[in-house]
């Protein structure tokens, strides 16, 4: 997978991070976006972020932890419709 695939424009060098969505398999037909906690978004995005550095599991407990509280949370509802 190369960005280039999916994105032809050219790619900014930086991006603002300005909100986190938390996947989750809906299982309906369409998919939608609701507001989430930041509880249960650090709750969901703790076991693989820290999975994925398991050096690093205090400094990365934090950094979740951080963009938990400083940005808004959201959770995607993935449905069944890929064109969407």
């Amino acid at each position: 997978f190369h960005i280039d695939d999916i994105a032809p424009r050219p790619v900014p060098e930086t991006l603002d991070i300005i909100a986190l969505l938390v996947p989750h398999i809906g299982g309906g037909e369409a998919s939608s976006i609701v507001p989430v906690s930041r509880r249960d978004a650090m709750i969901a995005l703790a076991p693989s972020g820290i999975a994925q550095m398991p050096g690093e599991r205090e400094s990365g407990f934090r950094f979740f932890s951080d963009l938990t509280r400083l940005l808004p949370c959201y959770r995607l509802s993935l449905g069944t419709q890929p064109q969407e």
